[in-house]
């Protein structure tokens, strides 16, 4: 479980490192996009890891309930996801 905190420690570093000076000096950068698919990614990989834990809370692993636990957290997150972004995009300024 510590490589997997690691991993995403190093990633948002770099995230930050290789986006925020782009950010600074003026570049087209869009900022929800990016966000959105780093949640995807996210939201794929707990539902890989509660597959694996789902995996192995079973004495003898049947698939198709690992395969459930997959497919029931990724949803639950990506409906997450969904509502936040539509909670946040209420606070935009429209351009005129």
């Amino acid at each position: 479980m510590i490589w997997v905190i690691l991993a995403v420690i190093i990633f948002a570093v770099l995230f930050v490192m290789i986006l925020v000076p782009k950010a600074a000096k003026g570049y087209n950068v869009d900022w929800g996009k990016g966000f959105t698919r780093v949640f995807y990614v996210a939201a794929f990989i707990l539902a890989g890891i509660s597959a694996i834990a789902a995996g192995d809370a079973f004495e003898d692993p049947i698939l198709p309930k690992v395969l459930l636990t997959f497919v029931v957290v990724l949803l639950i997150s990506i409906g997450a996801i969904k509502a936040l972004v539509w909670v946040l995009s209420a606070f935009k300024k429209e351009k005129k």
